[in-house]
C-alpha cells in the first residue's frame, strides 16, 4: 500500500494577492515532503469579480511559484485563468516540477453567481490521474452535488474535493 501524508490547508484569502501567494507559500513548505497538499478553492484571489482580468495574470505568476515548490510535493490548487475569451476557475495539480492535471470548473454555482463570470469548463476534463500508483480524481466545490461527475471518477483511491 502507497502511503503519503495528505494536508487540507485553510487560509484568510485577502485582497493583496502576491500576500495569498506568500502565506501559502509558508504553509506548503511547512508540510512534509512527499505529501498531497490540498488549498481551498481560489484561495490565492477569491472571487474578485472586479479584478478579474487581474486575477488570471496572477495566475501565471502563482503557477511559476507553485511550479518551483512542488519537486517534492503535489499541490493541488484552483485558479481564475483566461483563455478562449473567457474565464475559467481552473484546478491544477502541481507534482515534480510539473503541472500533472488540469481542469476546468465544469458546473459553476448558481447561487454565486459563477455563472455571470465563468465559463463551464468541458466534462471530460474531469478524469482520473495518477500520482505515484494513487489513482486521483478530483471534482470542484459544487460539483459534489452531481452524482454524474462522481461516476466519472468512479475507481479512484482518492478524490481531491477544493
Amino acid at each position: 500500500m502507497i502511503s503519503k501524508p495528505l494536508y487540507t490547508l485553510q487560509l484568510k484569502t485577502k485582497q493583496n494577492f502576491e500576500d495569498n501567494l506568500t502565506h501559502l507559500k509558508n504553509l506548503i513548505l511547512d508540510c512534509e515532503s512527499d505529501s498531497i497538499i490540498l488549498a481551498p478553492e481560489v484561495c490565492l484571489t477569491n472571487f474578485c469579480y472586479q479584478r478579474m482580468d487581474e486575477a488570471a495574470e496572477f495566475a501565471k505568476v502563482a503557477t511559476e511559484s507553485l511550479l518551483r515548490l512542488c519537486s517534492d510535493r503535489v499541490i493541488v490548487i484552483t485558479m481564475i485563468e483566461k483563455y478562449r475569451n473567457g474565464f475559467y476557475n481552473n484546478l491544477k495539480v502541481f507534482y515534480k516540477g510539473e503541472l500533472l492535471h488540469k481542469q476546468s470548473k465544469h458546473k459553476l454555482f448558481p447561487l454565486g453567481n459563477e455563472h455571470l463570470h465563468f465559463q463551464s469548463g468541458d466534462i471530460a476534463e474531469i478524469a482520473p490521474f495518477e500520482i505515484d500508483g494513487i489513482v486521483c480524481g478530483a471534482i470542484n466545490c459544487f460539483e459534489l452535488r452531481f452524482i454524474e461527475l462522481w461516476q466519472l471518477l468512479k475507481g479512484c483511491d482518492l478524490i481531491f474535493v477544493p
